[in-house]
């Protein structure tokens, strides 16, 4: 069998079991989602995981799969409202200025690395911001109160 054929049984199951065992229809759906994901097939991935409803990671997914199909803006998108999820929001805003770059948009993602290391100084997401900017653009960036301890 190959890994095609395991992915298209897998999925055949999840989809029958989203219609039999309703009350874990949004696992299913996940389980659904994740498959294709995997799978390569960002497109279906999508559509599935906009049918989900565990907010913000069903969005995560979403832009990752926007990433991979070369729809930084989409990507972009999602992220900004993955963004208003505050425990997300350094995550998310790391993750635009990644984005940026695939998009060849070099100054805006220095902006954005910039920002997670200014509104978020002391989460390992801007330390992460800091050491890009730093090794990947030659610039050193004040973290700011920098880490308690």
């Amino acid at each position: 069998m190959t890994s095609a054929q395991k992915y298209e049984e897998a999925i055949a199951t999840y989809e029958q079991l989203v219609t039999e065992d309703v009350e874990k229809e949004q696992s299913w759906r996940w389980q659904i989602a994740t498959a294709y994901q995997d799978w390569g097939k960002y497109a279906e991935a999508i559509a599935n995981f906009r049918q989900c409803t565990n907010f913000p990671e069903n969005y995560k997914n979403m832009a990752w799969c926007h990433r991979k199909l070369k729809q930084q803006k989409q990507a972009i998108l999602l992220y900004n409202q993955v963004a208003t999820h505050e425990p997300s929001a350094p995550w998310a805003i790391l993750q635009i200025g990644y984005t940026q770059e695939e998009a060849g948009q070099k100054e805006q993602a220095i902006k954005t690395f910039q920002v997670v290391c200014k509104r978020f100084p002391k989460d390992g997401h801007a330390s992460q911001a800091h050491a890009h900017l730093q090794n990947k653009y030659k610039i050193s960036v004040t973290l700011g109160g920098g880490k308690d301890g």
